[in-house]
């Protein structure tokens, strides 16, 4: 389930909404008059995030390059999508 709070809660207790972030591994959205507009991520979440995006982004160009003939072909592109993954 979805946890929203104002950004009021957070601004007053920063304590407990960063623990439960931690707790959970959850993000938080914060609402300001009715909308949401931060979500709060522990480090770990965002690293975990942003690595899969990374991974992505690495995997996509390697089979682009293998497709246009920059690499030595899948072979290449494979070693390089498992290195990136690790």
């Amino acid at each position: 389930m979805r946890t929203i709070i104002t950004s009021d809660e957070l601004k007053n207790d920063y304590d407990k909404t960063t623990e439960r972030c931690h707790q959970t591994e959850e993000p938080v959205f914060v609402s300001e008059n009715g909308k949401v507009t931060l979500v709060v991520l522990s480090s770990g979440s965002f690293e975990r995030l942003t690595g899969i995006d990374r991974s992505r982004e690495r995997i996509l160009k390697g089979i682009e390059e293998s497709a246009s003939g920059e690499t030595d072909g899948y072979e290449e592109t494979m070693a390089l999508a498992r290195a990136s993954i690790k």
